[in-house]
């Protein structure tokens, strides 16, 4: 038995169904035929539309990937120090102002956060913690 069902479409669509039905075909004719292809296209394992930005996803991954793998353990050192805590900062500049070599303060600061500026950075970021000292008492 067949069913009516009230439709309403933008304006022009019925120009491009009958532009899009074959000699002779009926409207319903034509939308049973394009509701028959679609559920035809769903059995089939959708194309990638979206493959270009898929690879171009791979390749920014891949880039960064490759950039944190380079980066520098200076790099990884916040402006701020926030990255050592109020005592180890402490810690090495109360070394520094008793004379304690630079990979002695390294070696602390490794021991106590896991981490330690680079040697090439240690008295850089030995000036800024000491300008925070001040700023913050």
């Amino acid at each position: 038995m067949a069913e009516q069902i009230a439709l309403r479409f933008p304006d022009g669509t019925k120009a491009r169904i009958k532009a899009l039905a074959r000699d002779g075909e009926t409207q319903t004719a034509l939308i049973l035929r394009a509701l028959d292809a679609l559920e035809g296209q769903a059995d089939k394992p959708a194309p990638d539309v979206d493959d270009g930005y898929q690879r171009q996803l791979d390749a920014l991954e891949a880039r960064v990937e490759a950039l944190e793998a380079d980066r520098s353990p200076a790099q990884d050192e916040t402006a701020s120090g926030a990255d050592y805590t109020e005592s180890a900062r402490f810690m090495a500049l109360g070394m520094q102002a008793q004379g304690c070599s630079p990979a002695e303060i390294r070696a602390a600061l490794t021991k106590v956060c896991g981490k330690s500026p680079s040697p090439k950075h240690l008295a850089r970021t030995l000036r800024r913690w000491s300008g925070q000292g001040e700023s913050d008492g």
